[in-house]
């Protein structure tokens, strides 16, 4: 094959060891894998052979190692990661992106703007009832909590409760 196939080939199995070392939260051994992942996937040439969600997918286990070790290059896979995930279709690790964001935004309003984000993107792919919208939905919550509005926080917890309750008709 090619060199971009050969690149290609390259950048999946070191993805898949890549994950599976994070599985086992070997997070420094997982980032160094993942990290030749982006690279041999960075040196793909050819149009055909890129592949995006593969590409996504590596930013994202790479971003998820740099959270562990609290590595402050995080933040830049991510925006990548969201910036790349804009030109194909929303899933809920497309929503992950925007809460993993989240804790780099200084102001609430930010923070709940990510995050509605994401809610919308779980809405659209699980719906209304679906647990992940639950789980920001009091995501939600927790910022408004950690901002000092406790009438709103409550309202957003309570609401995420409903959800998993199953009687959710009212989402804030």
């Amino acid at each position: 094959g090619t060199e971009s196939e050969k690149n290609l080939i390259q950048a999946k199995a070191l993805y898949l060891r890549g994950k599976s070392l994070s599985k086992l939260h070997n997070w420094k051994k997982s980032a160094r894998v993942l990290e030749d992942a982006l690279k041999r996937y960075q040196a793909i040439q050819d149009v055909q052979h890129k592949n995006p969600l593969l590409f996504v997918s590596i930013l994202v286990g790479l971003a998820d190692c740099y959270g562990q070790l609290n590595d402050p290059r995080e933040k830049t896979l991510l925006e990548t990661a969201l910036s790349v995930q804009h030109t194909f279709n929303h899933s809920s690790r497309h929503a992950s992106i925007y809460t993993n964001l989240c804790k780099f935004e200084p102001t609430v309003e930010k923070k709940k703007d990510l995050l509605r984000q994401a809610l919308d993107i779980h809405i659209s792919v699980s719906g209304r009832e679906s647990r992940e919208a639950a789980i920001v939905v009091g995501n939600i919550g927790v910022v408004e909590l950690k901002g000092n509005d406790p009438m709103r926080a409550i309202t957003s917890l309570k609401a995420a409760l409903r959800i998993l309750d199953g009687k959710s008709s009212d989402i804030p």
